[in-house]
């Protein structure tokens, strides 16, 4: 019997389904913890939403292979959630190619809605019951779709559009998780097996599925494309709107894919083209009981608060009163410091701002790093165009042009000699701005010695869609870790590995960046257009004392690993462990290896 790991000491039994599409399945009790497959609860990190968000979701169910063009029924997932409510996995409302029913009738089986087909050119084949139908006009479920590769055929559901490319696919009745604000629902679906279908869906939501994937059009007016170049990988592009995307066995955790990036779920999971790693379901939000407190609340001068006198809110590009994306925050590796600046994305050649007005100080008037200051903030890479004392205006006084190739401008800001995070509550005067994706965290490895290694990156909500790159992941803003025993009771302090309230100084990069940690550098923007950090830290060992791993005694151990983005999102991991199969682990060689950053500047 299969089962889903949920916790390191439970486990719940995952049973098959024998279902068709015409007898409504009826759940056991809601205290058959065993399920029809298992019902997971867990937190989701869905971006759209900016927290977690508690669902239930579809335990990672044994499906049969649905790579070929043959049509088979998935298990279907959550009985145990419809048996309570006592109704049948059975919601019109749901269906992406829905019955009509009159006012008053009992509600329609979705999986009976029929299918409008466009002309079905030669080489195109429908085959109902694995008999091929001739000169078909409308499809059902169980039907089969095969073409050459220059074969296509439209699908039609009232104002939405599906025309298939050089595909093979079914149309099946699945229980799917189409809103994460409904519990998961008999849906009849497009199942693309291989090829691509190019979708314009007037009306929402619009699904397709594929083996290991559940996309959602949640808006109306969206068009965008699934692709299945390989068994086991899907590939979606949005063209106008944000989609959803998920993992089939895992519906509940779902990625927003913005217009400009690419979703992808495989083998390595599920992941926009631009992370470095996949999101877990191990991943959760942060609890109360992890006693965590904001990142920036450490009583120091200017973690928050101390904003730039004479600043006018706004943006140094235009225009400048819109959100600009993000290339780099503050604190990320480079190879003479942490960064002391944030980013921004910018065409070559355009105008550069002052934020307050007052005299220009030209700090370099030449080079890759030609930067000038007005009041608290200065901005580098640009060809200059102001001299030294001159009068600026804000938002009137080009203070120059970015540089060609550089695709940015820095900003950095100043009180004094010290560099602060000009994204601190209270003082920020980049506005607006908001992100509300979370971190994402890897999974945590400990070592024999008590070190501890970890990978993570802050992903963005707000990303730039003229860009010749894609927006690329953040670091984050902060991490940290807590040790617990089984029962739960806190063991340690909550330990700052990193904490970006302010600009730190450059001798702790051996300290806080781990051995293969690497910035994408000043070239990999110029040449290509998804660049992927890896923001690899020393978790326990670096800026904080390492586990206390000789003390422990037997049983099992928690170690909860925190991250923070500039906005504030947490999130949270949890690693189980048994000390004494820690203590027969091999350090290995590569942990303590040199740090080797890219430059930033050609």
């Amino acid at each position: 019997m299969a089962s889903i790991e949920t916790s390191p000491d439970l486990r719940v039994p995952r049973r098959p389904i024998t279902a068709s599409t015409s007898t409504p399945l009826a759940g056991p009790d809601l205290t058959d913890t065993g399920g029809a497959c298992g019902v997971v609860h867990h937190r989701s990190l869905h971006a759209s939403a900016g927290r977690g968000l508690v669902v239930v979701t579809p335990a990672r169910c044994p499906t049969r292979a649905r790579d070929g063009p043959t049509h088979q029924y998935r298990p279907l997932g959550p009985r145990a959630l419809i048996g309570a409510l006592g109704v049948a996995l059975v919601l019109a409302a749901a269906s992406v190619f829905g019955v009509d029913v009159a006012p008053g009738d009992p509600p329609a089986d979705p999986c009976a809605a029929m299918v409008a087909l466009g002309p079905v050119d030669p080489g195109v084949q429908v085959i109902r019951g694995g008999v091929p139908v001739a000169g078909p006009t409308m499809a059902q479920a169980g039907d089969v779709v095969q073409m050459g590769v220059g074969g296509q055929l439209l699908l039609t559901e009232g104002a939405n559009r599906y025309l298939l490319r050089g595909a093979s696919a079914t149309l099946d009745c699945d229980s799917l998780l189409v809103s994460r604000d409904a519990p998961p629902a008999r849906t009849l679906a497009l199942t693309l097996h291989a090829g691509e279908v190019g979708v314009q869906a007037p009306t929402a939501p619009a699904v397709v599925v594929t083996p290991e994937a559940l996309t959602v059009a949640p808006h109306a007016a969206t068009s965008f494309v699934v692709s299945r170049p390989l068994p086991g990988r899907t590939r979606v592009v949005p063209r106008d709107q944000p989609i959803e995307l998920a993992g089939l066995a895992a519906q509940g955790l779902r990625l927003t894919v913005r217009p400009t990036q690419k979703g992808l779920m495989d083998s390595a999971g599920l992941r926009l083209d631009t992370y470095p790693f996949a999101i877990s379901t191990d991943q959760r939000a942060a609890r109360p009981s992890d006693g965590l407190v904001p990142f920036w609340a450490d009583g120091r001068r200017c973690s928050v608060g101390c904003r730039a006198p004479g600043a006018i809110p706004g943006w140094p590009l235009s225009p400048f009163h819109r959100q600009h994306a993000l290339r780099s925050a503050l604190n990320e590796l480079r190879p003479a410091n942490f960064h002391v600046a944030l980013d921004i994305q910018a065409r070559g050649h355009q105008r550069v701002y002052a934020m307050s007005s007052g005299p220009a100080h030209v700090i370099q008037a030449s080079g890759p790093d030609e930067r000038v200051q007005v009041g608290h903030f200065v901005y580098w890479h640009i060809d200059r165009t102001v001299h030294e004392g001159q009068p600026v205006r804000a938002y009137r006084t080009p203070l120059g042009r970015v540089k060609g190739g550089f695709g940015h401008v820095a900003l950095s800001e100043v009180v004094g000699s010290a560099y602060i995070n000009p994204l601190r509550p209270g003082g920020r005067n980049l506005s607006p701005w908001s992100d509300t994706e979370p971190p994402v965290i890897g999974k945590p490895r400990v070592l024999a010695d008590g070190r501890a290694i970890v990978d993570a990156f802050d992903p963005q909500s707000f990303v730039a869609v003229t860009s010749r790159y894609e927006t690329p992941v953040l670091a984050p803003a902060a991490l940290a870790w807590r040790l617990f025993d089984a029962s739960g009771h806190s063991l340690t302090p909550l330990e700052w590995a990193l904490r970006g309230s302010q600009n730190l100084p450059a001798n702790l990069r051996p300290q806080v960046f781990a051995p293969g940690a690497t910035n994408p550098g000043f070239w990999c923007f110029v040449r290509h257009r998804v660049c992927r950090p890896t923001w690899r830290y020393w978790l326990a060992g670096g800026l904080t004392r390492r586990l206390p791993l000789a003390t422990l005694g037997p049983g099992l151990y928690r170690l909860s690993v925190y991250a923070w983005d500039w906005a504030g999102n947490t999130s949270a991991r949890d690693l189980w462990f048994h000390p004494s199969l820690l203590a027969r682990r091999a350090i290995g060689a590569n942990v303590d290896g040199g740090l080797h950053p890219r430059p930033d500047r050609p």
